[in-house]
């Protein structure tokens, strides 16, 4: 970052964020829902995750590396319960 402060990109209610500076991307999460940025603010994104029971993501990781994300999530299909899955930055399982 070169050591200055600056504003990425403008959120909703961010609860967490992570940087991956192998990957040059930012995840968040915004009101349960992960998104995804590059640290010029360029390319945001939702990262897609599997329609299983309406999830609302709680925590997430970036793997070392930082290719791939783990990330938790509460479901809300019957009874409700935690779940975890990896995604690639790009969303794919």
């Amino acid at each position: 970052m070169a050591g200055r402060e600056r504003k990425v990109t403008p959120v909703g209610v961010a609860t967490q964020v992570e940087w991956s500076k192998a990957a040059g991307l930012l995840a968040y999460i915004d009101r349960g829902v992960v998104m995804v940025v590059r640290t010029d603010g360029a390319g945001r994104r939702r990262l897609p995750l599997p329609s299983e029971g309406a999830p609302f993501v709680t925590h997430l990781a970036w793997a070392p590396g930082g290719a791939d994300l783990a990330v938790a999530a509460r479901t809300t299909r019957g009874t409700v319960r935690s779940v975890v899955w990896l995604l690639s930055a790009d969303g794919r399982m």
